[in-house]
């Protein structure tokens, strides 16, 4: 269970800060969505993820909690303090970058709360990446890289050999199987498919300084104790 000592009120503040230099910068430049309205909202992101790990700490073994339930719905509302920032004057629509400031405040102050959990996060997606992009591979075959282009789809001629050829269920057209195919080689097996699959390894840290990480931060006493009763040893 997170204690509500020093520790928690260093990473709210680390939250605070981190919202106030974004807002001191906006409202120098007398921006809308100032100083405090960061603060609040990177600080009010911080608390809440720091109460959802300590609801799920407590009645762990009562529930299958999930500390991320209720950061999940700081996104949602979030979403809508966003929205409200947003202004359309004519041909010009203002707001943007406050709503996107805002957002982004709203990811720092849930990840500061514990950097255990976000880089063992990161490490668990960088260590899989490259398996769950394998089977995308192998279910979608060869065609991925062999396949026809968005042009030839196009074109009347080789349109009828597409629809006839990549034709399925009824469920999914000859179009649909085409995009599908498309979407999964521009993430796979294009350029920008590789710049991903090296930025999902040393991207924010390799995997090595993800391990490091957490171990230099983890306080592994809680951890082992409860292995210790998951083993029936305690």
């Amino acid at each position: 269970m997170l204690p509500w000592d020093a520790t928690a009120a260093l990473r709210l503040l680390l939250a605070a800060v981190l919202g106030g230099l974004v807002g001191f910068e906006r409202q120098r430049r007398h921006h809308p969505a100032g100083l405090r309205t960061h603060t609040l909202v990177c600080l009010g992101s911080a608390l809440i993820m720091l109460v959802s790990e300590d609801i799920a700490a407590r009645y762990l073994d009562r529930t299958n909690a999930d500390p991320a339930r209720i950061a999940a719905q700081v996104v949602s509302g979030i979403g809508f303090l966003g929205a409200g920032t947003i202004m359309r004057e004519g041909l010009t629509v203002r707001g943007l970058t406050t709503a996107a400031a805002l957002d982004c405040r709203l990811r720092a102050g849930i990840a500061v709360p514990d950097v255990v959990y976000t880089n063992a996060a990161k490490y668990y997606f960088a260590a899989h990446y490259h398996e769950m992009v394998k089977r995308v591979q192998d279910i979608a075959g060869g065609l991925i890289v062999t396949g026809p282009a968005e042009a030839d789809w196009h074109h009347p001629q080789t349109r009828r050999d597409l629809e006839a050829y990549l034709a399925g269920s009824a469920h999914a057209t000859a179009e649909q199987r085409l995009r599908a195919l498309n979407l999964v080689r521009d993430v796979t097996a294009s350029d920008f498919g590789g710049y991903l699959e090296v930025l999902a390894i040393h991207a924010e840290g390799s995997l090595e300084a993800q391990k490091l990480t957490v171990l230099m931060d983890a306080d592994l006493a809680p951890y082992k104790a409860y292995a210790r009763r998951l083993a029936g040893i305690a």
